[in-house]
Formats: structure tokens, sequence, C-alpha cells
């Protein structure tokens, strides 16, 4: 904020100085103010060397009419008080102003490409993210047209399942009358098998009893032949007699 205050201070004084050389005639400063360095704190001491206006010093000791200074080249003297200050010169001021606005034109003008780049690189991004999200998007779409197919397929699975369950039951039904037809089973077996031992009782009782009627049947014809011949000799004896 500062420097775009100092900058536009400049310009307003530019503008001004430019706009007061139109109605007034334009002249410049010649002099230039050289002050020599003394060896020692009087005006009479000799020269050592110079300095002019706007050169910096700095100060080692001060005194009521004479500074005791050092140059930049390392040059030690004094210097009347009249002719130093402690404020900036305004030279230096306006020269440090240029530069900082030569800086503040740089740093624009880098800011300004950065921005174009970061523009150029906005839109990649944006281009890059459009994409991405579109791809998400039929990813989103893929999955739940994946969970809709498992969703119906779990219906049918959920139905196949109740029809299997009731074929179970059904079955199971099924089984327990198919218990109780082998149980009935194993008891008319279990029944037949007596109806048979009994049966093969009664087949070797009434074999025994036909064998032994057919014996007695025998014994009796025999029995009777054996009258009958006894008989008959009987009567050829009584014949012969």
């Amino acid at each position: 904020m500062k420097r775009a205050i100092s900058v536009l201070l400049l310009a307003t004084t530019l503008s001004l100085a430019a706009v007061a050389s139109l109605y007034a005639e334009t002249i410049y400063v010649g002099d230039r103010l050289v002050v020599g360095i003394r060896a020692t704190p009087e005006a009479a001491a000799p020269s050592i060397g110079n300095l002019t206006s706007d050169d910096p010093v700095e100060l080692l000791e001060e005194g009521d009419v004479f500074f005791l200074v050092r140059t930049e080249d390392g040059t030690e003297g004094y210097i009347k008080k009249q002719y130093l200050t402690r404020s900036r010169p305004k030279n230096l001021i306006i020269a440090d102003l240029e530069k900082k606005l030569a800086r503040e034109k740089k740093a624009l003008a880098d800011l300004k490409a950065s921005m174009s780049s970061s523009e150029s690189d906005l839109e990649k991004n944006q281009a890059k993210l459009n994409a991405t999200i579109e791809q998400l998007q039929q990813q989103l779409a893929e999955q739940e047209k994946e969970l809709t197919e498992r969703a119906k397929g779990a219906e049918n699975l959920k139905q196949d399942l109740a029809e299997a369950r009731k074929k179970f039951n059904n079955l199971k039904k099924d089984s327990e009358d198919v218990i109780s037809i082998v149980n009935e089973r194993e008891r008319l077996k279990q029944e037949n098998a007596g109806l048979t031992d009994e049966l093969n009782s009664l087949r070797e009782e009434n074999a025994y009893l036909l064998r032994s009627g057919v014996i007695k049947w025998f014994l009796a014809g025999a029995g009777v032949l054996f009258i009958g011949w006894m008989i008959g000799k009987s009567s050829r004896r009584k014949r012969r007699y």
C-alpha cells in the first residue's frame, strides 16, 4: 500500500511538473556543492579531500563547528557542521523511488506473466478436473447400474430362496409321510412275516395230518385186505373140509 502511495505521489509530482512546464519557462540549478575535508577542525587547515553533494559519510565525533567523519574510501577528516544533514537527500530519495518503481513494474510484469501462466494452468487444470468429474460420473453411473442389477439379482435370489424353502417344507412333509409309510410297511412286513410263519406252521401241520390220514387209510385198507384174505383163506379151508 505504501509503495502504491509513493508511486502515486511521484506520478502526481511529475504530472504537475509537466503541467507547469506548459505555462512557465524551465530553468535548472547549475551549482553543485563541493566540500573540502580538513585535517584539523579549523577553517584554515589544509584540505585532505573533497566531497560533493549527497555523498554519504560515517560520523565519528560531533563538535560545535566541525564533525569528524570517515568517507567511503576510509579517509578521516573534519567537515563543517553546516554542510552536513541527517536527512536523506531528495536526489537519493527520487533515485530510490525510481528503483522501487522499476522493481514494482518488473514485479507487475512478472505477476501478469505469472497470472497468464496461472490462467493457462487453471484452464488446463479445469479441463482435467472436468474430465475427472465426467469419468467419476461414468463410474458412478456404472456402479449404480451394477448395484441395481445386484439388487434385482438379490430379489430374484430371495424369490428363489422362498421357493426352495417352500419345496423343502413340502419335501419335509412328504418325508414325514414317507416315514409313516415306511413304518407302516415295516409293521405290515412284520405282520406278514408272522402270518407267513403261521401259514408255514399250518402247512406243516396239514402235511402231517395228511400223512397221518394216508397212513391210517393205508393201514385201514391193508387191514381190510388182510381180513378179506383171512376170510377167503378160511372159506377155502372150509370147502376142503
